[in-house]
């Protein structure tokens, strides 16, 4: 079924018109479609594989969505580069909110730190992924092939861990991750944190320079519609769930965030 937009409204006639089963989208048409569905209840029993995939999914979201739809988000992790899906949560197993799932067949998936060296469980570091799949590189490009594939091995630029049952998390994306005094704080986290909070609805991180600390996390949060809360308000609850160094030192409220067509966050705007 093709849609020829991504507004909940579209999405939510075309489920419900066709009997939809299985439908793609990243992690903030989601969210747009939870929020359209508590004002515009519309039948989605048909739907039993909500897969998302190019950002993360947090667990605030995959909670609402299994509450409001009855079905559990199946989050999976891919690219360009590695020709589709190489990681994916099994679509009838319980899911570990949060997770990206494990590698799928013929792809292997590693942490790497930064000298080079393979990372154990729940340490945090680049994602690399190997396989028949991966791409051998850039065509024209052989400065950005060097860097970005070695040894066969497709060097993500996303920063994950992986537990000890072998499902990977997403952090940040190397180029998000900042250092306050020295200290190492991803995005990903604070964002998680932020949307679990029932007054906000979206939200995004993104570091600013600090002359004090070197870089500090600010914090763009769109409120749920009508609701009200101040930034004191924020700062004492991030404070009950984050060392004190993560809560954004700055947060300003805009009404929608920034995003491409397909309803990625663009980041690069807000920063």
């Amino acid at each position: 079924v093709l849609a020829d937009n991504i507004s909940p409204k579209t999405i939510a006639k075309a489920i419900s018109e066709n009997r939809v089963t299985c439908m793609m989208g990243v992690a903030s048409i989601y969210e747009t479609l939870v929020r359209f569905y508590e004002s515009n209840p519309f039948d989605s029993s048909s739907l039993r594989v909500p897969e998302s995939g190019g950002m993360h999914v947090n667990p605030a979201l995959a909670q609402k969505f299994r509450e409001k739809f009855g079905v559990s988000m199946v989050p999976v992790w891919g690219s360009t580069e590695t020709t589709g899906i190489a990681l994916a949560n099994a679509v009838n197993d319980t899911k570990k909110e949060g997770s990206m799932g494990k590698p799928c067949p013929y792809y292997q998936v590693k942490i790497v730190g930064e000298t080079g060296e393979e990372l154990a469980e729940n340490d945090i570091g680049e994602m690399a992924i190997k396989g028949p799949a991966v791409s051998a590189g850039y065509l024209g490009s052989p400065e950005e092939s060097k860097k970005s594939i070695r040894d066969g091995w497709f060097f993500t630029n996303d920063l994950v861990k992986k537990d000890m049952d072998g499902d990977f998390y997403f952090l940040s994306r190397k180029s998000g991750m900042m250092k306050v005094a020295g200290m190492k704080v991803f995005p990903g986290e604070i964002e998680d944190v932020l949307r679990s909070h029932p007054k906000i609805a979206e939200a995004a991180v993104i570091k600013l320079q600090d002359r004090l600390h070197g870089e500090v996390p600010k914090a763009f949060i769109v409120l749920e519609e009508g609701a009200e809360i101040g930034r004191m308000a924020i700062h004492r609850y991030c404070e009950n769930k984050m060392a004190k160094y993560k809560i954004p030192r700055v947060v300003e409220f805009i009404s929608e965030l920034p995003k491409s067509s397909g309803g990625k966050i663009l980041y690069r705007e807000l920063q």
